[in-house]
Protein backbone atom coordinates (compact mmCIF):
# COMPACT_ATOMS: atom_id res chain seq x y z
CA UNK A 1 0.00 0.00 0.00
CA UNK A 2 1.36 3.41 -1.03
CA UNK A 3 1.66 5.86 1.87
CA UNK A 4 0.58 9.47 1.78
CA UNK A 5 4.22 10.55 1.99
CA UNK A 6 5.08 8.35 -1.01
CA UNK A 7 2.18 9.85 -3.00
CA UNK A 8 3.37 13.38 -2.24
CA UNK A 9 6.96 12.44 -3.10
CA UNK A 10 5.78 11.13 -6.47
CA UNK A 11 3.76 14.30 -7.10
CA UNK A 12 6.83 16.46 -6.46
CA UNK A 13 8.87 14.26 -8.77
CA UNK A 14 6.26 14.79 -11.47
CA UNK A 15 6.62 18.57 -11.26
CA UNK A 16 4.26 19.72 -8.53
CA UNK A 17 5.44 21.77 -5.59
CA UNK A 18 4.72 20.39 -2.15
CA UNK A 19 1.91 22.86 -1.56
CA UNK A 20 0.36 22.04 -4.93
CA UNK A 21 0.47 18.36 -4.08
CA UNK A 22 -1.10 18.97 -0.67
CA UNK A 23 -3.88 21.13 -2.12
CA UNK A 24 -5.21 18.01 -3.85
CA UNK A 25 -5.00 16.07 -0.59
CA UNK A 26 -6.18 18.47 2.15
CA UNK A 27 -6.41 15.61 4.65
CA UNK A 28 -2.81 14.51 4.12
CA UNK A 29 -1.23 16.80 6.73
CA UNK A 30 -2.84 14.85 9.56
CA UNK A 31 -1.21 11.64 8.25
CA UNK A 32 2.35 12.98 8.19
CA UNK A 33 4.96 13.08 10.92
CA UNK A 34 7.96 15.40 11.30
CA UNK A 35 10.35 13.05 9.50
CA UNK A 36 8.02 12.74 6.50
CA UNK A 37 7.46 16.49 6.22
CA UNK A 38 11.19 17.16 6.44
CA UNK A 39 11.92 14.57 3.74
CA UNK A 40 9.31 16.17 1.46
CA UNK A 41 10.82 19.63 1.96
CA UNK A 42 14.26 18.26 1.17
CA UNK A 43 12.97 16.59 -2.00
CA UNK A 44 11.20 19.78 -3.09
CA UNK A 45 14.36 21.83 -2.46
CA UNK A 46 16.44 19.46 -4.61
CA UNK A 47 13.81 19.48 -7.34
CA UNK A 48 13.01 23.20 -7.52
CA UNK A 49 15.66 25.01 -5.50
CA UNK A 50 13.04 26.34 -3.11
CA UNK A 51 10.38 25.23 -0.63
CA UNK A 52 6.67 25.84 -0.19
CA UNK A 53 5.11 27.97 2.52
CA UNK A 54 2.72 25.48 4.07
CA UNK A 55 1.40 28.25 6.28
CA UNK A 56 -0.77 29.21 3.30
CA UNK A 57 -2.76 25.99 3.76
CA UNK A 58 -5.79 26.19 6.06
CA UNK A 59 -5.25 24.49 9.41
CA UNK A 60 -1.63 23.63 8.67
CA UNK A 61 0.08 22.84 12.00
CA UNK A 62 2.70 25.45 12.82
CA UNK A 63 5.32 22.75 13.40
CA UNK A 64 5.10 21.67 9.74
CA UNK A 65 6.04 25.18 8.58
CA UNK A 66 9.63 24.81 9.86
CA UNK A 67 12.09 22.01 9.21
CA UNK A 68 15.81 21.41 8.84
CA UNK A 69 17.86 18.61 7.35
CA UNK A 70 21.41 17.70 6.47
CA UNK A 71 22.41 18.55 2.91
CA UNK A 72 24.41 16.28 0.63
CA UNK A 73 27.46 18.56 0.76
CA UNK A 74 29.85 18.09 3.71
CA UNK A 75 29.30 20.44 6.68
CA UNK A 76 26.12 21.81 5.13
CA UNK A 77 22.47 21.85 6.09
CA UNK A 78 19.25 23.37 4.80
CA UNK A 79 16.16 24.73 6.49
CA UNK A 80 12.62 25.46 5.38
CA UNK A 81 11.47 28.57 7.23
CA UNK A 82 7.87 29.31 6.32
CA UNK A 83 8.55 29.17 2.60
CA UNK A 84 12.14 30.45 2.72
CA UNK A 85 14.93 27.99 1.91
CA UNK A 86 18.05 28.86 3.90
CA UNK A 87 21.29 27.02 3.17
CA UNK A 88 23.80 26.71 6.00
CA UNK A 89 27.53 26.14 5.54
CA UNK A 90 29.33 25.39 8.81
CA UNK A 91 32.80 26.92 8.72
CA UNK A 92 34.31 26.36 12.17
CA UNK A 93 33.55 24.13 15.16
CA UNK A 94 34.93 26.53 17.80
CA UNK A 95 34.03 29.29 17.81
CA UNK A 96 31.04 28.06 15.86
CA UNK A 97 30.71 30.08 12.66
CA UNK A 98 28.42 29.48 9.70
CA UNK A 99 27.44 31.31 6.53
CA UNK A 100 23.82 31.44 5.43
CA UNK A 101 22.68 31.68 1.82
CA UNK A 102 19.16 32.91 1.12
CA UNK A 103 18.43 34.12 4.65
CA UNK A 104 16.40 36.99 3.14
CA UNK A 105 14.90 37.46 -0.29
CA UNK A 106 15.88 40.52 -2.30
CA UNK A 107 12.38 41.96 -1.74
CA UNK A 108 12.63 41.43 2.01
CA UNK A 109 16.03 43.11 2.12
CA UNK A 110 14.77 46.07 0.09
CA UNK A 111 11.75 46.40 2.40
CA UNK A 112 13.95 46.59 5.50
CA UNK A 113 16.24 49.16 3.86
CA UNK A 114 13.23 51.33 3.00
CA UNK A 115 11.92 50.94 6.55
CA UNK A 116 15.21 51.97 8.12
CA UNK A 117 16.37 54.75 5.76
CA UNK A 118 14.39 57.65 7.34
CA UNK A 119 15.36 56.49 10.85
CA UNK A 120 19.15 56.45 10.46
CA UNK A 121 21.40 58.30 12.89
CA UNK A 122 25.15 58.29 13.40
CA UNK A 123 26.15 55.00 15.07
CA UNK A 124 27.45 55.11 18.62
CA UNK A 125 29.61 52.85 20.75
CA UNK A 126 29.48 52.22 24.49
CA UNK A 127 32.25 53.61 26.67
CA UNK A 128 32.78 50.67 29.02
CA UNK A 129 34.60 52.82 31.57
CA UNK A 130 31.67 55.19 32.05
CA UNK A 131 28.21 54.86 33.46
CA UNK A 132 25.17 55.18 31.26
CA UNK A 133 23.98 53.31 28.19
CA UNK A 134 23.54 56.09 25.63
CA UNK A 135 26.84 55.55 23.86
CA UNK A 136 29.13 58.05 22.26
CA UNK A 137 30.40 58.93 18.81
CA UNK A 138 33.69 57.28 17.90
CA UNK A 139 36.06 57.19 14.95
CA UNK A 140 36.07 53.41 15.43
CA UNK A 141 32.49 53.26 14.15
CA UNK A 142 31.53 55.70 11.45
CA UNK A 143 28.35 54.13 10.09
CA UNK A 144 24.73 55.19 10.53
CA UNK A 145 22.23 52.91 12.26
CA UNK A 146 18.77 52.56 13.76
CA UNK A 147 16.59 50.04 15.56
CA UNK A 148 13.69 48.34 13.79
CA UNK A 149 11.69 46.34 16.38
CA UNK A 150 10.22 43.12 15.05
CA UNK A 151 6.88 43.77 16.74
CA UNK A 152 6.22 46.64 14.34
CA UNK A 153 7.01 44.99 11.01
CA UNK A 154 6.14 41.54 9.64
CA UNK A 155 9.27 41.24 7.47
CA UNK A 156 11.60 42.04 10.35
CA UNK A 157 9.62 39.64 12.54
CA UNK A 158 10.07 36.81 10.03
CA UNK A 159 13.82 37.46 9.95
CA UNK A 160 14.02 37.18 13.73
CA UNK A 161 11.97 33.99 13.65
CA UNK A 162 14.35 32.46 11.11
CA UNK A 163 17.38 33.35 13.17
CA UNK A 164 15.82 31.93 16.32
CA UNK A 165 14.80 28.72 14.55
CA UNK A 166 18.24 28.12 13.11
CA UNK A 167 19.78 28.60 16.56
CA UNK A 168 17.24 26.41 18.33
CA UNK A 169 16.05 29.36 20.43
CA UNK A 170 12.84 31.38 20.48
CA UNK A 171 12.25 34.91 19.14
CA UNK A 172 12.02 36.08 22.76
CA UNK A 173 15.80 35.74 22.92
CA UNK A 174 16.28 38.51 20.34
CA UNK A 175 17.11 42.14 21.02
CA UNK A 176 15.55 44.83 18.87
CA UNK A 177 17.01 44.44 15.38
CA UNK A 178 19.63 46.99 14.33
CA UNK A 179 20.04 48.16 10.71
CA UNK A 180 23.32 49.80 9.67
CA UNK A 181 24.48 51.70 6.59
CA UNK A 182 28.07 52.32 5.53
CA UNK A 183 28.94 54.95 2.92
CA UNK A 184 32.35 55.24 1.20
CA UNK A 185 35.11 55.51 3.79
CA UNK A 186 32.90 54.37 6.67
CA UNK A 187 33.80 51.34 8.75
CA UNK A 188 33.54 49.59 12.12
CA UNK A 189 36.99 48.77 13.45
CA UNK A 190 37.68 45.40 15.18
CA UNK A 191 35.31 44.82 18.08
CA UNK A 192 33.33 42.16 19.92
CA UNK A 193 29.54 41.94 19.99
CA UNK A 194 29.31 40.59 23.52
CA UNK A 195 29.00 42.85 26.55
CA UNK A 196 32.43 43.36 28.07
CA UNK A 197 32.86 42.51 31.79
CA UNK A 198 34.79 45.78 32.13
CA UNK A 199 31.60 47.70 31.35
CA UNK A 200 30.45 49.61 34.43
CA UNK A 201 26.92 48.28 33.86
CA UNK A 202 27.86 44.76 32.80
CA UNK A 203 26.01 43.02 35.65
CA UNK A 204 22.88 45.08 35.07
CA UNK A 205 22.89 44.43 31.32
CA UNK A 206 23.32 40.67 31.69
CA UNK A 207 21.27 40.04 34.85
CA UNK A 208 17.95 39.23 33.23
CA UNK A 209 18.81 37.99 29.74
CA UNK A 210 22.46 37.08 29.91
CA UNK A 211 25.01 38.07 27.29
CA UNK A 212 24.77 37.98 23.50
CA UNK A 213 25.03 34.28 22.75
CA UNK A 214 24.80 34.52 18.95
CA UNK A 215 25.25 37.21 16.34
CA UNK A 216 23.61 37.18 12.93
CA UNK A 217 24.91 39.80 10.50
CA UNK A 218 22.60 39.89 7.49
CA UNK A 219 23.51 41.70 4.28
CA UNK A 220 20.69 43.90 3.02
CA UNK A 221 22.70 44.94 -0.04
CA UNK A 222 25.83 44.16 -1.95
CA UNK A 223 28.68 46.64 -2.07
CA UNK A 224 30.42 48.06 -5.13
CA UNK A 225 33.80 47.93 -3.39
CA UNK A 226 35.13 47.02 0.05
CA UNK A 227 32.81 46.51 3.00
CA UNK A 228 33.77 42.96 3.91
CA UNK A 229 33.08 41.53 7.35
CA UNK A 230 36.45 40.27 8.58
CA UNK A 231 37.46 38.08 11.53
CA UNK A 232 41.22 38.71 11.86
CA UNK A 233 41.92 36.00 14.43
CA UNK A 234 39.95 33.38 12.48
CA UNK A 235 41.27 34.43 9.07
CA UNK A 236 37.75 34.60 7.71
CA UNK A 237 36.12 37.37 5.70
CA UNK A 238 32.77 37.71 3.96
CA UNK A 239 31.82 39.75 0.92
CA UNK A 240 28.48 41.60 1.13
CA UNK A 241 25.81 39.72 -0.81
CA UNK A 242 22.18 40.72 -0.60
CA UNK A 243 20.15 38.27 1.49
CA UNK A 244 23.16 36.32 2.77
CA UNK A 245 24.28 36.26 6.40
CA UNK A 246 27.06 35.15 8.69
CA UNK A 247 26.31 33.76 12.16
CA UNK A 248 28.66 33.05 15.06
CA UNK A 249 28.58 32.13 18.74
CA UNK A 250 30.09 34.82 20.98
CA UNK A 251 30.24 32.36 23.89
CA UNK A 252 32.02 29.03 23.82
CA UNK A 253 30.68 25.66 25.00
CA UNK A 254 32.04 26.26 28.49
CA UNK A 255 30.06 29.49 28.82
CA UNK A 256 33.13 31.73 28.38
CA UNK A 257 33.22 34.87 26.23
CA UNK A 258 35.19 33.99 23.12
CA UNK A 259 37.71 36.69 22.20
CA UNK A 260 38.38 35.02 18.87
CA UNK A 261 35.08 36.45 17.59
CA UNK A 262 36.79 39.82 17.15
CA UNK A 263 35.50 41.19 13.85
CA UNK A 264 35.39 44.37 11.78
CA UNK A 265 33.30 46.01 9.11
CA UNK A 266 36.02 46.97 6.64
CA UNK A 267 35.85 50.41 4.97
CA UNK A 268 33.49 50.77 2.04
CA UNK A 269 35.43 51.82 -1.04
CA UNK A 270 32.54 52.63 -3.34
CA UNK A 271 28.78 52.42 -3.25
CA UNK A 272 27.01 51.77 0.04
CA UNK A 273 26.60 48.76 2.28
CA UNK A 274 23.46 47.94 4.25
CA UNK A 275 23.37 45.30 6.97
CA UNK A 276 21.22 44.04 9.81
CA UNK A 277 22.28 42.81 13.24
CA UNK A 278 20.18 40.18 15.00
CA UNK A 279 21.54 39.43 18.47
CA UNK A 280 20.18 36.46 20.43
CA UNK A 281 20.70 36.50 24.18
CA UNK A 282 21.40 33.55 26.47
CA UNK A 283 17.95 33.80 28.02
CA UNK A 284 14.52 35.13 27.22
CA UNK A 285 13.28 37.98 29.44
CA UNK A 286 11.85 36.74 32.74
CA UNK A 287 8.46 38.22 31.95
CA UNK A 288 8.28 36.21 28.70
CA UNK A 289 9.49 32.82 29.88
CA UNK A 290 6.19 31.38 31.15
CA UNK A 291 4.48 32.13 27.84
CA UNK A 292 6.96 30.67 25.34
CA UNK A 293 7.28 27.11 24.10
CA UNK A 294 10.90 26.78 25.07
CA UNK A 295 13.45 28.31 27.38
CA UNK A 296 17.13 28.10 26.54
CA UNK A 297 19.98 28.99 28.84
CA UNK A 298 23.71 28.52 28.87
CA UNK A 299 24.34 25.74 31.32
CA UNK A 300 27.02 25.77 34.01
CA UNK A 301 30.58 24.99 32.94
CA UNK A 302 30.08 21.48 34.31
CA UNK A 303 27.24 20.82 31.90
CA UNK A 304 28.69 23.03 29.16
CA UNK A 305 25.75 22.75 26.79
CA UNK A 306 23.09 24.96 25.33
CA UNK A 307 19.92 23.35 26.68
CA UNK A 308 16.58 23.33 24.97
CA UNK A 309 13.73 22.33 27.32
CA UNK A 310 10.78 21.67 25.01
CA UNK A 311 7.32 22.03 26.51
CA UNK A 312 3.89 20.71 25.45
CA UNK A 313 4.05 17.53 23.37
CA UNK A 314 6.85 18.61 21.04
CA UNK A 315 9.12 15.70 20.15
CA UNK A 316 12.49 15.94 21.84
CA UNK A 317 15.64 14.28 20.57
CA UNK A 318 19.35 14.69 21.11
CA UNK A 319 21.88 15.38 18.41
CA UNK A 320 23.74 12.12 17.87
CA UNK A 321 26.99 14.01 17.32
CA UNK A 322 27.13 16.40 20.28
CA UNK A 323 24.38 15.41 22.68
CA UNK A 324 22.63 18.79 22.66
CA UNK A 325 18.88 18.64 22.83
CA UNK A 326 17.25 19.62 19.54
CA UNK A 327 13.55 19.76 18.66
CA UNK A 328 13.24 18.54 15.04
CA UNK A 329 10.69 21.16 14.00
CA UNK A 330 12.35 24.02 15.89
CA UNK A 331 16.12 23.77 15.95
CA UNK A 332 19.20 23.37 13.82
CA UNK A 333 22.19 22.23 15.84
CA UNK A 334 25.49 23.83 14.83
CA UNK A 335 27.50 21.28 16.78
CA UNK A 336 31.14 20.28 16.61
CA UNK A 337 30.39 16.88 15.04
CA UNK A 338 28.74 18.50 12.02
CA UNK A 339 31.94 20.16 10.84
CA UNK A 340 34.61 18.51 8.70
Amino acid sequence: MVSVADELHTAIESGKTLIEALETRPDALSDLDAAAVTALYAHEARKFGGVSDLGALPRCPRRWQWASWEATEPACAAAACRGRLVRVTRLRPEPRVASLAGFLSADEAAHIVALARPLLKRSRVINHAAEGDVGELSDARTSESCRVPAARDAVVRRAVQRAAFLAGLTPWHAEAVQVVRYLPGQQYRPHHDYFDPSDARYAEKCDDRGNRLLSFFVYLSGCAGGGRTAFPELRLSFEPEVGAAVVWYNIDREGTLDGRTLHAGEPVVSGEKWGMNIWLRQRAPRRARPAVRATVEIASPAAARVRLAAEESAAETRCAKCGDRVAPALGLCLCRGQYV
